[in-house]
């Protein structure tokens, strides 16, 4: 599972010209798709064009949306001292693979953080490949948290499905039918 680049820490600003501009076909056919002009957009995300054109919050939501480009939250998180993590929705999985590749993230973290400090010295490319490996870690045991989840909720939906056979059935005694 790959989390956003830390070693790419672009501005929000520039993260909202980059998302727009790399989506295919650009702002133009981006604009298409949100309804709104694509000169407008292209504008509204020039890094350069500070005041006269703003992008507002919901704008930068749809953006991100549409083009399923996540640079600009990436970039706020950063910029205010958090870390943005990706909640997982799970389906029917292998509970057992998903636990060792948890563990996996884990040991590649501890060995990043062990590497770091093997010298008594951490620099700044250490601490961003710790980090990349912390959110690596992260989202994975998220999404083992997400396939247990998944699991819980098939268990329920079961149960009801049972109580209401349960009920069906006693419903068919009382009335001799059974």
């Amino acid at each position: 599972m790959k989390f956003d680049d830390p070693n790419q820490a672009l501005s929000v600003r520039d993260a909202a010209f980059h998302t727009v501009h790399d989506y295919p076909g650009g702002a133009m056919a981006l604009g298409v798709r949100m309804g709104v002009n694509g000169m407008t957009l292209s504008h509204q995300v020039n890094p350069n064009n500070v005041g006269k054109f703003s992008l507002s919050i919901e704008k930068a939501t749809d953006i991100q949306a549409l083009a399923q480009d996540y640079r600009i939250l990436h970039s706020m998180a950063r910029e205010l001292g958090h870390v943005a993590v990706k909640v997982d929705q799970a389906e029917e999985e292998n509970v057992m693979a998903n636990i060792a590749d948890t563990v996996r993230e884990f040991s590649g973290y501890l060995t990043s953080v062990t590497d770091a400090v093997a010298d008594s010295r951490v620099t700044d490319n250490e601490l961003r490949e710790i980090d990349a490996h912390l959110c690596e870690m992260v989202q994975q045991a998220n999404h083992l948290r997400a396939t247990v989840a998944h699991m819980n909720q098939q268990l329920k939906k079961r149960v009801v499905d049972l109580h209401t056979q349960g009920k069906a059935i006693s419903t068919k005694i009382r009335k001799g039918r059974g």
